[in-house]
């Protein structure tokens, strides 16, 4: 384990390239290129402030940032997941010439997208003073735990998603959907509890509400998050990672094959 992991770092240099590749070739040829990676999330932002203040209201004040400082980090989950599933298939000439350790492919893809993340807190920040409720200093010191218990969460997901999908092509499209009603099981679009019932139920048990919350009330309720919680979250998303690991090296053997 601890060999492939320096071996990981090693290629450090190609996990640099692909993520350069993934941020400016999502734009190549166009006339801002990077920076649509900002304008972006700037437009699903200034869309979210639009609907949410002009056409449908919710009795909660200033709704759209309690929506917009939970639904980018949601949207990044989400990106990790619909493009990392398919890093291993849609780079197969790469995998089946070139031997490279193929787990930085949906690494890079991850810390590509969590890079868009930090690109997003800008506009974030900016919302939060223009709104009037600017930040709490001792409560925004938890950010970076809670980006990172997320970061290591995404990443295990998207590593074993990605090496089944190599034998399991529907996975992808399976994916999709359950990220679609994902957002209703977790707590983008109104508090925990708001919901009753059977999706409260799948809300409690989901890993990835904790870190939902914790990112609403770090930036709109200006409060240190559930530490224990996020404790909890912290171990489970590590023990996570570990196995998505173990279990992509299990099925790397096959992948030349596969693909």
């Amino acid at each position: 384990m601890f060999k492939r992991l320096k071996e990981i770092i090693q290629y450090r240099g190609t996990i640099n390239g692909l993520i350069k590749r993934d941020l400016r070739g999502r734009y190549k040829g166009s006339v801002l290129g990077f920076l649509w990676n900002l304008v972006v999330p700037l437009c699903q932002i200034l869309v979210y402030i639009l609907v949410f203040s002009q056409v449908i209201r919710y009795d909660v004040p200033n709704y759209y940032l309690f929506l917009v400082v939970a639904m980018m980090p949601w949207v990044t989950f989400t990106e990790c997941m619909q493009q990392g599933t398919s890093s291993i298939v849609s780079q197969s000439s790469l995998v089946s010439k070139i031997y490279f350790p193929n787990e930085i492919l949906p690494i890079s893809t991850v810390i590509a997208r969590f890079i868009n993340l930090l690109l997003t807190f800008i506009i974030i920040f900016a919302l939060l003073f223009i709104g009037g409720l600017g930040v709490n200093p001792e409560a925004l010191l938890y950010l970076p735990f809670v980006i990172l218990i997320e970061f290591i969460m995404a990443l295990g997901i998207t590593i074993i998603l990605s090496a089944i999908t190599v034998y399991f092509r529907d996975v992808q499209f399976i994916i999709q959907m359950l990220l679609m009603a994902g957002v209703w099981v977790t707590p983008v679009l109104f508090e925990p509890d708001m919901v009753k019932g059977f999706l409260a139920s799948i809300m409690e048990i989901n890993p990835l509400s904790p870190v939902i919350t914790a990112f609403r009330d770090i930036l709109y309720y200006k409060e240190v998050p559930d530490m224990p919680s996020l404790w909890m979250t912290a171990g489970f998303a590590v023990v996570q990672l570990i196995i998505a690991m173990f279990v992509f090296w299990k099925l790397e053997s096959g992948f030349a094959e596969e693909i």
